[in-house]
């Protein structure tokens, strides 16, 4: 037939209630992807509140126990009445670092924040003498190399050497010191 064409598509008018409906349909698909991505970032926002939470309230147990107090201010110098410092409030201490060492594994904290925080003070425990020697059992020192039950303590203290050593020789990446 003259003026036909085979396989050609014939389009068909939309009618008012079509096009009606593929407007709401477009809309309601524009409002969830929008509700989708408010929600995404609540969840990371919710997800950052939540790193700084735990970051203050370890910062504040550093900075509050007593304990942990008198350790740090005996770090500073080595000096050696670290040694009369009770095995369980060294216990603690080292307890305290292991704590931070599970918010860095878990990524609730960054390596970086971590050592910045709290790497000074896990480190000069580890580099220190008389923190690992007890005045009431001077015969039998707390093993820091081989105790079993410190090797949290320890990995932290793997984590944190070259960090420290990054920053101190001033290679320091602003952006990673972010919770």
């Amino acid at each position: 037939m003259p003026g036909t064409t085979a396989g050609a598509a014939v389009r068909v008018p939309m009618t008012a209630k079509e096009q009606v409906e593929l407007v709401l349909t477009t809309a309601a698909l524009v409002v969830g992807l929008l509700t989708l991505v408010k929600a995404v970032n609540e969840y990371r926002r919710q997800g950052t509140i939540k790193r700084i939470e735990f970051f203050l309230e370890a910062r504040n147990r550093l900075k509050t126990n007593a304990s942990f107090q008198q350790i740090v201010q005996l770090l500073e110098s080595d000096h050696p009445d670290l040694r009369d410092v009770p095995m369980q409030n060294k216990i603690d201490f080292l307890g305290f670092f292991e704590e931070v060492a599970l918010l860095v594994t878990s990524r609730v904290i960054r390596r970086e924040v971590a050592q910045y925080m709290f790497g000074y003070y896990a480190l000069k425990t580890w580099e220190s003498e008389n923190f690992w020697l007890l005045a009431e059992r001077p015969e039998r020192p707390l093993d820091k190399v081989n105790e079993p039950y410190w090797v949290l303590f320890r990995g932290f203290i793997a984590s944190m050497t070259p960090i420290r050593d990054k920053l101190l020789a001033g290679h320091v990446p602003y952006r990673k010191y972010v919770l």
